[in-house]
């Protein structure tokens, strides 16, 4: 299992590796060889890749403990009129639900 899930990234947002490379100065073959797996990069490397992609530097790894009864893994934050909620199980999605629906 890849532990970091930039390549899904990549192609949900449309941009190519050599743009990635680009925004954070180093050489394609750099993000070539993370994306597949060959290379781990440092973590002042991860911020900026998270950065560039604008998600949470969480989101560039996949889970490795999945939520129990769930068939998915839920980890991340909403931020709905002006609050911030975590988000890591089912609950948590019905409690904010209530909140959306007063």
């Amino acid at each position: 299992m890849q532990i970091l899930r930039i390549k899904e990234l990549l192609d949900e947002q449309s941009i190519n590796s050599r743009d990635l490379a680009k925004a954070v100065g180093v050489s394609p073959v750099s993000i070539y060889n993370i994306v597949n797996g060959e290379s781990f990069p440092r973590p002042e490397l991860l911020k900026q890749i998270a950065e560039v992609l604008d998600v949470d530097i969480r989101q560039l790894f996949n889970s490795t403990k999945p939520v129990a009864g769930a068939e998915g893994v839920l980890n991340g934050f909403i931020e709905f009129q002006g609050k911030v909620y975590r988000i890591n199980s089912i609950k948590d999605l019905e409690e904010l639900n209530k909140v959306v629906n007063q």
